[in-house]
């Protein structure tokens, strides 16, 4: 059951950020993705920062999406997705003005 609402939490969250440009919770708290010329970012950078965004729930959801996996890869998995969020967590402590997702996808978040 966790793992059909999990993957369907991830499946809306990768389409609509590519489909809202930035997603539901940036729509609604009044704010947009910018390129690096200040024009409103294209859909696929916005999946791709949606994407970065989400890698490490990606990462961790592996080993149970697929049980075959030898038991190394299955937690090589789980180390790598706290890794991110342990990297993530820094960046943001070291910048707080910009995040990881949005260094790989080259945007920037600003008021509608």
């Amino acid at each position: 059951m966790l793992s059909k609402f999990l993957g369907g939490w991830l499946v809306v969250a990768l389409i609509g950020g590519f489909l809202l440009r930035g997603g539901l919770t940036l729509r609604v708290f009044g704010m947009l993705l910018r390129d690096g010329r200040g024009r409103r970012a294209g859909m696929l950078r916005c999946g791709l920062r949606s994407l970065c965004a989400w890698s490490p729930l990606l990462l961790a959801s592996v080993p149970r999406f697929f049980p075959e996996l030898s038991f190394t890869l299955a937690w090589s998995a789980l180390i790598g997705a706290f890794v991110l969020l342990g990297l993530g967590a820094a960046y943001a402590i070291w910048r707080p003005t910009r995040g990881l997702p949005d260094l790989a996808a080259g945007t920037w978040i600003a008021p509608r």
